[in-house]
């Protein structure tokens, strides 16, 4: 994450701070996080922040019809390590089946901020966890100034007004390779592709960070 405020009055290390205490709640990489302890432990009482969005990802869930699933953690590390080359094959049909029925047996329940996961899956909110984020340095930002720019990664940015002389208050947001360019404000935008994120083996395929839920083929 970067920040950009016109008129900062010590706001960007506020977003920062936030950023900062998000990933040690959201981050299924990082030892110690709410959700590395979740997927540990199976159960336990956790913050707001992780009830409201592994809420908000079931409900995703529920209306894409699976197409988001957030109990594909193992099998997104699996393919993260093919990707990242420290795995030298992709992933088997077997390998991948017996992910594809840890995932569908799995569900989670709650009580208060009492998260229970039923199953064998682990969660990886990483589809959805970066949105989650900026709306929340939105709600942070938006009574303190309205000239501002996050950009979270290559993905995401939470747009305010671009302050200049010409009285044109908009950001040209630019897509990778350029080929298409908007004109933004007082709005987010995120994207994903596999351009960054992916790896050609030998197959002749190209393997990338995003996953099919339905299939668990990230070809």
């Amino acid at each position: 994450f970067t920040y950009l405020v016109y008129e900062d009055h010590g706001i960007a290390a506020t977003l920062k701070e936030k950023v900062d205490q998000l990933e040690n709640i959201f981050s299924p990489y990082k030892e110690g996080t709410e959700l590395s302890r979740l997927n540990k432990d199976r159960s336990g009482t956790f913050s707001d922040e992780l009830v409201e969005c592994l809420k908000e990802a079931i409900t995703i869930q529920e209306e894409t019809d699976g197409y988001y699933n957030p109990f594909m953690g193992k099998l997104c590390k699996e393919c993260t390590l093919f990707i990242n080359e420290k795995r030298d094959d992709p992933l088997s049909d077997e390998e991948i089946n017996t992910h594809l029925q840890e995932i569908n047996s799995t569900s989670v329940s709650f009580e208060g901020n009492k998260i229970t996961l039923n199953g064998n899956a682990d969660i990886d909110l990483s589809g959805i966890c970066k949105g989650y984020i900026i709306d929340t340095l939105y709600e942070m930002i938006k009574d303190k100034t309205e000239y501002y720019l996050v950009n979270a990664g290559s993905s995401s940015v939470l747009l305010g007004k671009k302050m200049n002389k010409k009285d044109d208050y908009f950001y040209t947001v630019s897509f990778l390779g350029g080929e298409y360019t908007l004109l933004a404000k007082d709005t987010t935008l995120s994207t994903s592709g596999v351009n960054e994120q992916y790896r050609i083996h030998s197959d002749g395929h190209m393997y990338s960070h995003l996953i099919n839920p339905k299939t668990g083929s990230a070809r």
